[in-house]
């Protein structure tokens, strides 16, 4: 957090405890205490003490058989005022009024030192999260005694609150959360914080000194995780060495699709250079920090490790602890997170434990979970899930694993017909979700948890059929919905599809996908293969939300030869731009317009009426209900000839 930020989480909590601090402690004396607190918990831990206490080797039961605890607690070195830093207390400490928490501890380490060698404790527990703790943590150490966190006095709900005590309590937490040996509860919610606030493996256990679930120790380096290096979103390109140079050299980003620019370095995350939305989307992913990660791999360079994992946790200070809804709202979206939880992952599985980018990727994964923040169909659910599966593998949450990978197998046959229709309404889409749907099987098999069923990977090679036949004779595949002009490989009549299937096993000059909405028709002149004709008719099927379509019911393309002559105008952008709007609507596309009724036409719909496959012709047909009086038909016909008739009515 920003020095303004402390500040004015102080003035908030000061102003709302005034009562409590009249008559002991003046606003200026209570701010001043504060901001040392800030300041002390910015520092290293390894750089106030002795360094870190051996491993026992001992059992949290055997502990409990040694003997006597000697037990520290807030409550035995305060008194009723705020943080216990009045006048009072420090008269009765023996300290100057002026002095402040680093003297304070210094003092209580002290004391407590003195009464551990002069008792038979064998472990000392600690009773609360405050600064004696913090003491009796930093003591315990110098005479090399194990530590127990004691975490049922917690108030989860607090810890959540927007306050300098709320956030000075979550920093001490994580101090003791790395550090203790053992932390105990029997409470299931405050298990939960504990896990989000990056406990290590094996240290969370309950009053009978057994592990909690959840926690068994954590492989990153093992075959289980690397599975997440799968994402194509995440692999090294040879444009990486030239984007860390430039950002660590310049603070240069490079948010695609937009152009480079120059950042804080550290960033902010308040940065919005364009003041578009998907600038602020892609920004806030992590995609464009991972070829710090990947450079890192390539080259061992330990700065490019360290920028790295700043910026993650840097993200994780602002953002977590931020109560702006305008910034929230740039950043808790269900993609968003989802890929930023997989970027998160990749670093823990490259770089190793490390606990504040452990408790981020429970964060994530608690906030993931939540069904109110699943998009209500789409791609983004598929990572949504996705991101649920990688983390729970990650953080060893089996319930997770097993949770996200059934709903992965009914996303992939809810949203992928037995013929390979994916229903986004986008040629992109069918390439995009296609290759996301080979990715996360891919991810499931090397986990080697549960074989993908034999439907759904037909299901999802068969999306190659698909584009395939929406593939003209120049390599231009159809650019409707939110498309972008891309080729691929010439399909002509009678090739052989890239997956036969039980009813042919070539491409045929008419096939119509119904559930999907889209009408193919070839012809081809042998003697001017110039003339070859591919033809599409596009349909929006009644009920159906096709979320990356266009207002394009009955719309019609056209190419001869390769030469495209009727087009779609395709996504354009995904910034913020006029145009885009202006492109998904009807009159940016060949579809008929009842008269005065191009409002309705935005959600028309209809199904394919015919198709005719006569050695002369080929034909299909599609209608739209407008209401109970106008209905609109269209018929596109390509003769044998290479001669094209469209008719409406």
């Amino acid at each position: 957090m920003t020095e303004d930020q402390n500040s004015r989480l102080i003035r908030k909590y000061l102003k709302e405890n005034a009562q409590d601090i009249k008559g002991s402690l003046s606003q200026r004396m209570a701010q001043k205490q504060f901001q040392q607190l800030f300041e002390l918990l910015s520092i290293p831990l390894d750089g106030l003490d002795n360094g870190l206490v051996e491993p026992t080797g001992q059992s949290f039961s055997e502990l409990r058989e040694l003997g006597e605890a000697f037990v520290v607690s807030d409550k035995h070195f305060r008194d009723d005022t705020i943080f216990g830093l009045g006048r009072e207390w420090f008269n009765r400490q023996g300290l100057p009024s002026d002095q402040g928490p680093k003297d304070f501890l210094q003092t209580t380490t002290n004391e407590i030192i003195a009464q551990l060698r002069g008792s038979k404790s064998h472990w000392l527990v600690l009773g609360d999260v405050g600064l004696a703790s913090l003491a009796g943590l930093w003591a315990a150490r110098q005479v090399n005694l194990p530590v127990v966190l004691q975490l049922d006095h917690l108030a989860p709900r607090t810890l959540e609150e927007d306050h300098a005590w709320a956030v000075l309590s979550r920093k001490i937490l994580r101090v003791f959360l790395q550090e203790v040996e053992w932390a105990v509860t029997d409470d299931v919610e405050t298990a939960e914080l504990a896990i989000r606030f990056g406990v290590q493996a094996e240290k969370l256990v309950d009053s009978n000194g057994v592990v909690i679930k959840g926690t068994r120790p954590l492989d990153f380096a093992g075959e289980e995780a690397a599975f997440i290096a799968n994402d194509s979103s995440f692999k090294a390109t040879n444009q990486d060495k030239k984007l860390a140079t430039r950002y660590r050299q310049l603070g240069e980003v490079h948010v695609r699709p937009h152009k480079p620019v120059s950042l804080p370095l550290p960033p902010t995350y308040w940065e919005d250079p364009f003041n578009d939305a998907n600038w602020r989307f892609s920004y806030h992913t992590f995609r464009w920090a991972d070829v710090l990660r990947r450079e890192y791999l390539r080259t061992g360079n330990e700065e490019l490790k360290k920028l790295h994992i700043l910026i993650l946790k840097r993200w994780a200070r602002t953002c977590l602890e931020s109560n702006n809804h305008e910034l929230i709202s740039h950043v808790w979206s269900d993609m968003g997170a989802a890929i930023r939880s997989r970027s998160v992952a990749l670093a823990l599985h490259t770089y190793g434990y490390d606990p504040e980018l452990v408790a981020l990727l429970h964060y994530h994964l608690e906030w993931l979970k939540d069904p109110a923040h699943w998009p209500a169909r789409g791609n983004h659910l598929l990572h949504v899930y996705r991101a649920l599966y990688a983390m729970g593998h990650v953080l060893n949450d089996l319930d997770t694993v097993a949770k996200a990978r059934a709903l992965i197998f009914e996303y992939l046959r809810n949203s992928i017909s037995p013929e390979g229709e994916d229903f986004e309404g986008s040629l992109m889409y069918q390439r995009s979700n296609m290759s996301w749907a080979k990715q996360v099987v891919a991810e499931i098999e090397a986990c080697a948890s549960q074989a993908v069923p034999d439907d759904i990977q037909s299901r999802i090679a068969k999306m190659a059929n698909v584009i395939a036949y929406a593939t003209d004779y120049g390599g231009y595949q159809a650019q409707y919905g939110d498309s972008n002009k891309h080729k691929g490989p010439v399909f002509k009549i009678g090739d052989k599809l890239p997956v036969a299937d039980e009813e042919h096993t070539t491409i045929r000059g008419l096939h119509v996908y119904p559930r999907a909405g889209l009408g193919f028709i070839r012809s081809e002149q042998t003697e001017n293969p110039e003339h070859n004709v591919f033809a599409m008719l596009r349909a929006y099927p009644p009920g159906d939300k096709q979320v990356h379509a266009h207002s394009d019911h009955g719309q019609v393309l056209i190419s001869f030869g390769g030469t495209q002559v009727l087009q779609d105008s395709g996504r354009y952008t995904y910034g913020s731009n006029p145009r885009t709007w202006y492109l998904k609507s009807v009159r940016a596309h060949s579809v008929a317009v009842a008269t005065n009724r191009e409002d309705r036409q935005k959600t028309v719909r209809g199904d394919f009426t015919y198709q005719i496959d006569d050695p002369s012709f080929r034909a299909i047909a599609v209608s739209a209900q407008y209401d109970e009086t106008t209905r609109w038909h269209r018929t596109l016909c390509v003769h044998s000839s290479g001669d094209i008739d469209i008719y409406d009515y």
